[in-house]
């Protein structure tokens, strides 16, 4: 881990001054609308649309030599309008390699610094946790919220919500005290939301029509202190074309962030991605853990002609939640240094 006060030095000094494609049905097969119950939209899931008490940013890049093509820009807000919150902040390599420092925010406030002044160089992505004043030990405070904008020096960009955790105890976590050293946070659908376990990407356009989309999935599990079991391991799932053929594909031995372009080499199906996915087609695909683990993504479409060809588009947003598991993560406890 890398030295928080140096991060958190670097942090401060960032602060300074802060006070779609068309589809087209046929005539009679137009999709219904379902109307969903209020209690579908549950607290007890993770969701980019929820102030909570663990926030994650899905990816983040710098350059540190040149920035003004490679950065990140996180924003974080303070939605409570009376209480201060304490945020430990922990910048997870696309190594496992982890480094961590504290955000101190008065009420309604809100923050944002780049990656190339907190963790210049690094791709990776970034967990923000409430935690209590005097100890550091997580809380209840569902009043966070979250947002990022990256840039790619190939011309790439995206935006994100950060992905929302929710704390479903009261008051402190339970267990932690002044004598706990760690915290577990169990995103399982009792202390905190639960953990996505299956992803999808619900568009995905033809390589050649000059599409290149770039799939990040991160890990949800482990020792933030040590990097011990936070590897993601391997991921399985299935590619469709638009006419609902499906192929299967894996990828193995993965740490904690997988971020790679898809080209025929990955995913690796039968038949490969350009064959099943051909000019002016689409199709979408669904992944998971091979184990059975926490894990978060994003997708971001790249289209050099988007600018001047009709049909083509840049896109970019956090992976789709198709199912739910438990996670956990055990993040060190230690006063805030703000």
């Amino acid at each position: 881990m890398q030295n928080a006060h140096f991060l958190a030095r670097l942090i401060t000094a960032a602060l300074v001054g802060l006070s779609c494609a068309t589809l087209a049905f046929a005539q009679g097969d137009l999709p219904k609308v379902q109307r969903l119950a209020a209690s579908d939209n549950n607290a007890a899931n993770a969701s980019d649309q929820q102030p909570a008490s663990v926030l994650v940013y899905n990816y983040y890049n710098s350059d540190a030599v040149d920035s003004g093509r490679t950065d990140t820009l996180f924003n974080l807000t303070n939605t409570n309008p009376r209480a201060a919150a304490f945020v430990h902040v922990f910048f997870v390599g696309d190594d496992c390699l982890i480094a961590d420092s504290f955000i101190c925010m008065t009420a309604n406030q809100t923050a944002s610094f780049t990656a190339s002044d907190v963790d210049p160089g690094v791709k990776g992505y970034m967990i923000a946790v409430a935690t209590d004043g005097e100890i550091g030990c997580p809380i209840n405070f569902n009043y966070l919220i979250g947002s990022e904008a990256v840039k790619w020096a190939d011309g790439r960009t995206a935006s994100f919500a950060a992905e929302g955790f929710k704390a479903l105890y009261n008051g402190r976590l339970p267990g932690c005290n002044e004598r706990s050293s760690i915290a577990e946070l169990e995103f399982d659908g009792k202390r905190y939301s639960a953990a996505p376990r299956k992803l999808a990407v619900d568009k995905l356009g033809s390589l050649a029509d000059g599409n290149s989309a770039l799939l990040i999935v991160n890990s949800l599990n482990g020792n933030v202190i040590t990097g011990a079991g936070m590897n993601i391991g391997g991921i399985e799932g299935l590619l469709f074309d638009d006419a609902e053929n499906g192929s299967a594909f894996r990828r193995d031995d993965l740490k904690c962030q997988l971020s790679d372009k898809l080209t025929d080499a990955f995913p690796a199906t039968a038949p490969l991605f350009s064959a099943k996915v051909p000019a002016g087609r689409t199709g979408w695909l669904n992944l998971m853990a091979r184990d059975d683990r926490g894990i978060t993504g994003a997708v971001v479409n790249f289209n050099p002609n988007a600018a001047t060809t009709r049909g083509q588009f840049n896109s970019s947003h956090n992976l789709h939640h198709l199912s739910y598991t438990s996670a956990k993560l055990t993040i060190p406890v230690f006063p805030p240094t703000c």
